[in-house]
Order: C-alpha cells, then structure tokens, then sequence
C-alpha cells in the first residue's frame, strides 16, 4: 500500500514538473486569451501567419504597450506609452538579452531622445552610454547635445568620453566639447577641445579645434609606406598605403585593386607611440570600413622600426585580423 501511495506522489511530482515548463515565447506568455481579446489594439502578422507586431491597451502594469517578435517568436522590442510621451524604448538580442534601453521625451514641442541611453553587449556589460540634453527655446532653435561614453569591452572601464552636436531641424553631427581618449590603464592618450556644445552656430569647421595635446615631434615627420595583401572580401589583392605627416597634419592614401582612399588623420604624439584618428575624407573619398571604426591605431617606434597596430587597416584588408605591420619611413 504504502509503495503505492509513493508511486503515485512520484507520478503527480513528473506531471508538475513537465506542464509547468516555462517558455518564453509569445504563445506562452502572461496574456490569456481573454485578455489578449480584451487589451489589444492591433495586431501584425509575418507572412507565415505568426505575430510580428502586437499593440496592447495594457501589459504587465503598462499601458499603451506595443510589442515587436522576431520571426521565431522571441521579443525584438517592447516600447512602453507607445504614441504618448515620455516614451520607453526596450531592444533585446535573438537570446532574450537586453542590449538596448532608450527614452523619448518632449523637448518643449519637440520630439527627441532624453535623458540616458544605454547599450549593452551580449554578456550584459556596458558597451556605451549617451546622455541627451539639448538647448534652445522654439523647435527651430533646439541644439540638441550628446555625451558620449564608450567601455572597453567586458570592463567597466571608459574607453572614450566625446560630446556633439545638432540643431533638431537637421544638421551634421557635429563634435563639441571635450574628447578623450583613454587606453585600458585608464591613462589619456588623446584630447582634445571644441566649440563648446550650446554655441548656436551649428557647423563642422575645421577651425572650431583646438588641440590641448602637444604638436607633432620632428621624429615624425615624413613619409611612410606599407605594402600589404587583403584577405577576406580582398583575398589576393595588393595595397600601397601611404602617411604623409608633416608638423600640423596627417594624410593617409590608399591605393590598389578598384580601391583609392584619402584621409585626413589627427594624431596624439605620447613620445615613442603616435595615435591616428580618422578626420575627414580627402578628394570625395569613402570607405565603408568608416562606419565599423575610425581608430587608425598606433605607430610605436621599436627598435628603431616603425610598427603599425591599426584596426581600420584590420578591418578594411585583413577581415578582422589582428596585424603589426613594419612601416618603412621615407625622408
């Protein structure tokens, strides 16, 4: 009897533990049936009939939710008092993590990003981080102005501190303020001054910096080049890449197989190490690698060789590659 009665607790214990399994997806979650009836605004479907978009009167204590699923049913984003202002923006990766928290606000008749936007990478840390403020009276004079806070990967250590700027109307992003650059020691490497970010002429001159860092060492100053072999996307394909620095500028020209670039660079010289950062593009040139990065690395003097750590050169020719390349310096 008694072996029984444990047969029976053991088989009420599986069927608990099986028909309670959880499951994040849509089907599964917190709206019944009832209430999905009852809450929703609007639904829109993925060709295969399962939900893309869903727009709730209320969810989870919210109201005005609109909901957007990837094709597997995972949550891709949930914005909440969707249409009303101030508005919750919610991003989340393929695995349920969230990777991206953002607010739009009303800016006095103007609708913009407020407050503090943060990105997360798939691990849950901090990648970067943007605090909107802005300025102005009427729509036509708002500048609106971003802080921008970069992290080295996996740390909570400041990679970047940038300002710029914008008149809400449309404009270029412009820089403002501040910059810095930090290496993992948390040293400055790089800085480097604007205009200040409430200055209502929004423009992009050149003139607007004023570089706080020291000018170009004498050591520098010449002509470099690099022969190099793409991979990936440019396998087998031979590049001439050229630096001409002179005392106050920086010019990098590629050339090869369907390929011309010209940048202007700025650089931070920390004695033995000279730090490149993308300016500009010279004669209407373009790269897409630009839009992955702008960091141009370091030259560091070595042995009296010239070594390159570069991860715009890493990405544009070598699909990602880490590469030192040996420079050779033409007087």
């Amino acid at each position: 009897m008694i072996n029984r009665i444990i047969i029976c607790i053991i088989s009420l214990c599986f069927f608990s533990l099986f028909s309670c399994k959880k499951n994040t997806d849509y089907k599964s979650s917190s709206i019944s049936e009832e209430n999905k009836k009852i809450d929703t605004l609007e639904v829109i479907y993925y060709q295969d009939k399962k939900v893309k978009e869903l727009f709730l009167s209320e969810y989870e204590n919210e109201k005005n939710v609109k909901l957007f699923f990837y094709e597997n049913g995972k949550l891709e984003r949930k914005v909440l008092n969707f249409n009303s202002y101030p508005q919750n923006n919610y991003e989340y990766n393929q695995n349920g993590k969230l990777i991206h928290h953002w607010k739009e606000g009303d800016i006095g008749g103007c609708i913009a990003t407020i407050g503090r936007e943060v990105f997360w990478d798939d691990k849950g840390n901090i990648s970067k981080e943007v605090v909107h403020t802005n300025s102005g009276e009427s729509c036509s004079e708002k500048i609106l102005i971003h802080e921008i806070k970069e992290y080295f990967s996996g740390t909570k250590k400041i990679k970047s501190i940038k300002n710029t700027r914008e008149s809400y109307e449309g404009s270029n992003e412009c820089p403002c303020g501040f910059w810095k650059e930090y290496d993992e020691n948390e040293k400055i490497i790089s800085q480097n001054t604007f205009t200040e970010c409430s200055n209502t002429n929004i423009s992009c001159e050149d003139d607007d910096i004023q570089n706080e860092k020291s000018s170009i060492s004498d050591k520098w100053i010449g002509r470099y080049e690099l022969n190099l072999i793409g991979k990936g996307n440019r396998t087998g394909n031979e590049y001439q890449i050229y630096l001409d620095i002179s005392k106050d500028s920086i010019a990098y020209t590629a050339e090869g197989y369907q390929l011309y670039h010209k940048f202007l660079l700025t650089a931070s010289d920390n004695g033995n190490e000279l730090y490149l950062k993308y300016t500009k593009p010279m004669d209407d040139t373009n790269s897409w690698a630009l839009e992955k990065t702008k960091d141009f690395g370091k030259i560091t003097i070595k042995n009296g060789k010239y070594l390159w750590e570069s991860p715009f050169l890493n990405t544009s020719y070598t699909d990602n590659k880490k590469i030192i390349y040996t420079i050779s310096k033409k007087n």
